[in-house]
């Protein structure tokens, strides 16, 4: 199986892929256990008729407690798996977190430079539009006889964020 930094590249998929295996291994065991257990007692039985209490219950207790002692160290190894799986899996979420929070910040940053550097823009065209006015006006006053109603207008501050 994958140590720690075999464990540490894998994505959550995968982790959940290794969780489900070893659930699979699991109750594979408990039911080795349970059949090991059931096979015990039939030689419980059998040691009965064939010799002494004593003696199959000596042959008996090694062959449980072997049992025992391999359910016991895989189900340890198990836990430490899962263990493992879980920092794992919140060190990938710590680690999503914080890249989503830099990405929003840049997006935030983006959006206000943006908006900046519009405001400077329409700044700067008005104060193209009011020289162009002032020519224009200046142009019908020295041509009174060009001029429609005599004017134009550019929209104040105000007006002009609306737009």
């Amino acid at each position: 199986m994958a140590n720690g930094t075999e464990l540490k590249k894998l994505n959550r998929r995968e982790l959940l892929e290794i969780l489900l295996e070893q659930e699979k291994e699991i109750t594979q065991l408990r039911a080795d256990l349970g059949k090991a257990r059931a096979d015990l007692l039939d030689r419980t039985v059998k040691t009965e008729h064939a010799g002494t209490l004593a003696e199959a219950v000596l042959s008996l207790n090694g062959v449980y407690e072997g049992v025992e002692k391999a359910a016991a160290q895989y189900l340890e190894n198990i836990r430490q798996r899962d263990e493992e799986s879980r920092t794992l899996l919140e060190t990938a979420k710590r680690e999503s977190e914080a890249i989503l929070e830099d990405a929003r910040k840049q997006a935030s940053a983006i959006v206000k430079d943006a908006k900046v550097k519009r405001q400077a823009k329409l700044n700067e065209t008005y104060e193209y539009l009011r020289t162009v006015e002032q020519k224009v006006n200046e142009f019908y006053s020295a041509h009174p006889e060009a001029a429609g109603d005599g004017t134009l207008t550019v929209p104040e501050a105000e007006e002009r964020d609306e737009v």
